[in-house]
């Protein structure tokens, strides 16, 4: 588990994370606050709710013609077993901030840019 707060973090194939409670002059998501969220891999089957549409994690990169060499490295923030966040491209709706607390998301392609 990764405690939110303003810190960078390693998530895997050379590339690093961040979570803050600013907004950040790199892209990033909002989300509602927790201490329970995770950075994983792309499972197959992973499904999340954007803009209130259920939608496959796979479907949505392919829309958004996401080359698949890139897909396979965009990391997957969960809360337990549900996605909060697909890389810093988009929230679980179930996830944005509803009032109270918030932070954000998003990947670092160089630690200059936080």
């Amino acid at each position: 588990q990764i405690a939110p707060r303003e810190q960078i973090v390693y998530i895997g194939n050379g590339n690093n994370g961040f979570f803050t409670e600013k907004k950040p002059p790199v892209p990033s998501v909002k989300l509602d606050y927790s201490e329970k969220y995770t950075v994983r891999a792309r499972r197959n089957g992973d499904r999340f709710v954007h803009a209130g549409i259920h939608k496959k994690v796979k479907d949505f990169l392919s829309d958004r013609k996401i080359p698949i060499s890139e897909r396979r490295i965009i990391p997957i923030l969960a809360e337990e077993n549900e996605i909060a966040a697909v890389g810093a491209a988009a929230a679980d709706s179930r996830h944005t901030p509803h009032g109270g607390k918030s932070l954000y998301f998003g990947i670092l392609t160089d630690e200059k840019d936080f």
